[in-house]
């Protein structure tokens, strides 16, 4: 029976190269999503490491940033050999023409000690004292800066200083590459520039030979419970969190088509061998007049789709890896943490090979099954091996249930806004499609078959006949595009919809179409009336705010407010005005204050417009003139 099997492979080669272009797809989709997650993953690593290098334990703050005395306690810790404060944030770069840098850019503290410093320098040396920075190379290009000239560095508070530039360092492909400008200081101007009281983390050299682990307990000892010691691994676990995090959604949505994919691939298999199989009814009727019993038949014939399933296995783990490669380049623009090469691994090549063979088997199943039940006489006439048969009440009973649950989940989950019941109600209503399938492929055929039947007479009318002569035939072939198609187009509506959801919530958010921000320090006093006398802008509004009496001002322009509240609790936004003001929730129900009521607020009345929720518990009025309660 073996010899036979491998024989009816070789001779039925082309009749199941359908199921084996089926199988090829699914395996590479499924190979491909492991192999470019796991190339993700290794590059996301790669990266996370590039300021690593030397780094053997990290202490990371909590709630509170470590304070600078802690590092001179760790350096102080035996079995350390150095120790440095590291932060970062964001800052500005004041241009050789005075005007700001464009682009994030990003700000780091870099370790004045050899033993921790791992930067690829490309020209100069990297700041040893405050006051010194370095830039990446691209911008030291693109201004034109020289190396020991200065250059303006501003953060959030005070104005640009300048710093001299005293080295270029090479972040591109690493995780600080942002496509702005790198600046790289000291710990302490690294402080005074991004406001910051504290570090982020200590990173920590250990001394050749030193226990790592005895050495996290001796540095947790001085620097408290509420810090967290993390070695080596741990600490480029953290470092890859959230890319990781991003990852693995990346991945669920390949993977989602992936699954995709394999559905439609076992629905393929499954028509393909009932095919195969009504077609060697004869043939399988001398084996048994011969002796073979129906168990070696049902063996043989899954032997033959294990074979098969083999062997589109192996071809789709090498077109996965075309998958892979493809997603890599089309990608390789984008900053994503992409490894150095393919990634195989053991456990990419078993689940492919493994998933392929045993969904060609357990789609064959049900076919080999049927073909066996037919007795050797019938099978040597013309009778039929896969009779017709009409759906049972049984199965029409289960899709119907299955159907109207699936669609219960829809309705629920559009009403919630739970991705679970998305999910769940997709799953239900595609299995309540599937189980229909016999009673309506064949009337949608007849349906929209009339067309057809009209325009080419008798051709279209056998075409339509021959289409619904076997309705679970038809009914196969035909759920799997309904299912590979749904779920693409699902994806597809899907993707727009959260694309245009973002957009609306960001335009909620922020509610203008520009920000105008400054690199250190205030903007000039006269550039918001500078930029209102130009007539291709609408409004222009300056944001101020102050506390007043315990409560946050904060400026408001009426044109805008209403862009950017989540809900009006009393009165109307629309009266905001000189003289009126937007009062949250929380502090109006602290105070006791109504839409309509009038406060005092620095010595002035003001009238409550409306009781708002936004996103921050402040109080909100309209623009005063200077001189006034101008912050409000």
């Amino acid at each position: 029976m073996l010899r036979l099997t491998l024989r009816q492979v070789r001779a039925d080669g082309l009749r199941l190269l359908l199921s084996s272009l089926a199988i090829v797809l699914g395996v590479a989709f499924v190979a491909g999503t492991l192999m470019f997650t796991d190339g993700m993953r290794a590059g996301a690593y790669e990266r996370a490491g590039e300021f690593d290098r030397h780094t053997d334990l990290a202490a990371y703050a909590g709630t509170d940033p470590l304070p600078p005395a802690f590092v001179d306690r760790v350096r102080a810790v035996d079995g350390v050999a150095a120790a440095a404060g590291e932060l970062t944030g964001s800052a500005g770069v004041v241009g050789a023409d005075g005007r700001p840098v464009l682009g994030y850019a990003v700000l780091a503290a870099i370790p004045t000690e050899p033993d921790l410093q791992s930067y690829d320098v490309v020209a100069g040396r990297l700041p040893q004292r405050p006051g010194e920075v370095v830039l990446d190379d691209e911008t030291v290009a693109e201004q034109r800066f020289t190396l020991g000239g200065p250059v303006s560095i501003g953060g959030r508070d005070g104005a640009a200083r300048p710093y001299t530039l005293v080295g270029t360092v090479d972040v591109d492909g690493s995780s600080r590459d942002v496509g702005g400008p790198y600046i790289g200081l000291t710990g302490p101007d690294a402080l005074v520039v991004s406001g910051e009281k504290g570090f982020g983390r200590i990173m920590v050299a250990a001394r050749p030979g030193v226990d790592a682990v005895a050495l996290a307990d001796r540095i947790r000892a001085v620097v408290g419970p509420d810090v967290t010691v993390r070695d080596r691994d741990a600490v480029l676990d953290a470092a890859v969190d959230d890319a990781v995090r991003d990852l693995r959604q990346f991945g669920m949505l390949l993977g989602t088509f992936a699954a995709v994919a394999v559905v439609v691939a076992g629905f393929v298999i499954a028509n393909t061998f009932a095919i195969v199989l009504a077609q060697r009814s004869r043939r399988t009727a001398l084996l048994r007049l011969v002796g073979a019993t129906r168990g070696q038949i049902y063996r043989a014939t899954l032997s033959e789709a294990a074979v098969t399933g083999l062997l589109a296995s192996v071809a789709g783990v090498v077109a996965g890896a075309a998958v892979a490669g493809g997603l890599g380049l089309l990608l390789a623009g984008t900053g994503a943490p992409l490894g150095s090469g393919l990634t195989l691994t053991p456990r990419t090549l078993l689940v492919s090979l493994g998933l392929g063979t045993l969904l060609t088997v357990a789609s064959a199943a049900l076919p080999a099954w049927q073909g066996t039940r037919v007795a050797p006489v019938a099978a040597l006439t013309d009778a039929a091996v896969d009779p017709v048969r009409p759906a049972g009440r049984i199965r029409l009973a289960v899709g119907a249930l299955a159907l109207a649950a699936g669609v219960a989940a829809l309705v629920g989950a559009g009403a919630t806004g739970q991705v679970v019941l998305v999910a769940a109600g997709g799953l239900l209503a595609f299995g309540g499609i599937v189980a229909f399938g016999p009673v309506l492929v064949p009337a949608l055929v007849r349906v929209l078959g009339g067309p057809f039947r009209a325009a080419f007479g008798a051709t279209g009318a056998l075409a339509v006949s021959n289409a619904v002569r076997n309705p679970r035939r038809v009914a196969a072939t035909a759920t799997a595009m309904v299912i590979g198609i749904g779920l693409v187009s699902a994806f597809v509506v899907g993707a727009a919809s959260v694309k245009s959801g973002i957009e609306r919530a960001v335009d909620a958010r922020i509610g203008v179409d520009f920000l105008v921000t400054g690199i250190g320090g205030d903007l000039p006093a006269t550039l918001a009336g500078d930029l209102a006398a130009r007539p291709e802008l609408g409004v222009v509004h300056e944001q101020r705010s102050r506390v007043v009496d315990d409560v946050q001002l904060r400026a408001a322009h009426p044109a805008l407010v209403r862009r950017t509240l989540s809900a009006v609790d009393a009165g109307d936004p629309a009266d905001l005005g000189p003289g009126a003001v937007l009062v949250h929730r929380e502090l109006a129900a602290a105070r006791g204050w109504t839409a309509g009521s009038t406060i005092t607020l620095a010595g002035r009345p003001f009238r409550v417009a409306a009781v708002v929720a936004d996103e921050e518990p402040v109080l909100a009025g309209s623009p005063v003139p200077a001189g006034h309660l101008v912050d409000v």
